[in-house]
């Protein structure tokens, strides 16, 4: 086993070291410190994995789509930079250049920095957790916040422009006349007006609103038409659920590349996931069936048996 240096120069300093690390609980695993990176990540964005898995059994939600989406940052832009380091010898100013240097050369906007520094911010705390490492130097670290600006040209004719969404990528998003005009109500209440700020905002300037906020109005709006708390855990509906939902309404209504252009999918597949089974669509089934087989079938004749048995 690997020894663990407590940097102190007497033998009672260290005994008080060691005793505020069994305190606080934040202990280095003689052996795990040495760990490369890529050790440590191996396996830790699967869906059956044990953080997903201990999120999952406390009640969180992880979308597999989520899980996909952190398994292709840790691949492509972690890995290739931290994968040989020790996660014990980690330090904040590593990461901060790592985040500079992305900005600077992999053509990602910062809204998706923030996304593969979210993922990371997320392995290297529960590194502390496993004793991998004494601290977090993640855990201050923070990017620029994302920019989404909003358009409202014309009732009839209206779009949400969303910048540095998935991907680096912007879009936009044709919504109804009666959405306009609630973000015509929200925009002119709201203190900060310039284009550059955010409609969404928290309550800080410049800062996005919480998802925890968005999930708190989306679950009261649930309880409001008779899906309380233990419904919507079965049935598994939270905030994204709406986007899942919008997919599987308006497959097959539209064309196929103009519904993935507005909620930002590149590939099919990832759309196909998007789509599920609504009700409507499986009494279409249902009506088919009965269109090939008919209705009940007719009763039996009665026929006596022949002695033959036939």
């Amino acid at each position: 086993m690997s020894p663990i240096s407590t940097l102190q120069f007497s033998k009672a300093a260290a005994q008080n070291w060691t005793d505020q690390k069994l305190k606080e609980g934040n202990i280095v695993l003689p052996g795990k410190r040495g760990a490369p990176f890529e050790t440590f990540a191996q396996g830790f964005w699967d869906y059956q994995g044990e953080y997903v898995q201990r999120k999952l059994a406390r009640g969180g939600h992880f979308c597999k789509t989520t899980v996909l989406v952190r398994q292709g940052a840790l691949k492509k832009w972690i890995l290739p930079h931290f994968k040989d380091q020790p996660v014990g010898s980690i330090k904040r100013q590593e990461i901060e250049d790592w985040t500079m240097e992305l900005y600077k050369t992999s053509g990602l906007t910062p809204a998706s920095i923030n996304r593969v520094l979210d993922c990371m911010k997320v392995m290297m705390k529960e590194a502390v957790r496993r004793g991998y490492a004494n601290t977090d130097p993640a855990a201050s670290v923070c990017w620029t916040s994302t920019r989404n600006t909003w358009q409202c040209p014309a009732v009839g004719r209206s779009e949400v422009v969303f910048m540095g969404a998935k991907w680096g990528s912007e879009r936009i998003v044709p919504i109804p006349s009666r959405v306009t005009k609630e973000l015509e109500t929200l925009a002119a209440s709201f203190p900060f007006k310039e284009p550059e700020d955010l409609l969404l905002a928290g309550e800080t300037r410049g800062k996005p609103v919480k998802k925890e906020a968005l999930e708190a109005t989306f679950y009261d709006a649930l309880d409001g038409i008779g899906i309380n708390e233990e419904t919507r855990r079965k049935r598994v509906l939270v905030w994204h659920s709406l986007r899942h939902n919008f997919n599987s309404i308006m497959k097959g209504k539209i064309d196929s590349a103009k519904l993935m252009k507005v909620v930002g999918h590149r590939q099919e597949s990832t759309n196909f996931q998007y789509t599920h089974a609504l009700p409507k669509d499986l009494e279409e089934v249902r009506e088919l069936q009965e269109a090939l087989v008919g209705g009940p079938s007719p009763e039996p004749p009665n026929r006596s048996l022949r002695a033959t048995g036939e």
